[in-house]
């Protein structure tokens, strides 16, 4: 039984942490629908280049990179900071009237302008994530502890049993 308490625990943890995770992604692309922060960017299929919203930039998922990370000391916290040489996200360019990819050509402007807040969202994240795990762990330790509490007397039925037993064969 205390197995099958441990297993729904375990279940139940890696749901909060994709949960958890889902949240994430989903406050991070509204901050940046949010943030009015303008891509200027060049299509790779016809050459042109316009700006769109950053926003527009999280509608795809598919990206094509070229760049190094450093990793920086910041107060007390390590920051990894890419710098791109080429960055490239599939939108729908206005001009071609296609899915295409278009080179991001300010980019570096972009991820530093969304480092902080992208920052303050993982770390309210994980906090989120802590208290629910430790929500978690508390209301499963509770069926423990009963089922505890219930093996620890199946202990002392059968010590007990055992000592009578041994004083009716020996006749103590």
């Amino acid at each position: 039984m205390e197995l099958v308490v441990l297993i729904i625990m375990a279940i139940l943890l890696v749901c909060w942490i994709l949960f958890s995770a889902m949240q994430f992604s989903k406050r991070y692309k509204k901050m940046i629908a949010q943030s009015n922060l303008k891509a200027q960017v060049k299509c790779e299929s016809c050459g042109e280049t316009y700006e769109v919203n950053a926003a527009e930039l999280t509608k795809y998922r598919t990206t094509k990179s070229k760049g190094t990370t450093k990793t920086e000391l910041q107060g007390i916290a390590l920051i990894r900071k890419p710098k791109y040489s080429y960055y490239a996200k599939k939108i729908d360019c206005p001009h071609c009237k296609r899915t295409t990819y278009v080179e991001v050509i300010n980019i570096n402007e972009l991820t530093e302008q969304l480092q902080q807040p992208l920052l303050t969202i993982g770390i309210r994240t994980l906090i989120q994530m802590a208290i629910g795990g430790l929500v978690i762990l508390l209301i499963a330790s509770i069926p423990i502890h009963f089922i505890n509490l219930q093996n620890q007397k199946k202990v002392e039925e059968m010590e007990r049993q055992y000592y009578e037993d041994i004083k009716d064969r020996y006749g103590f």
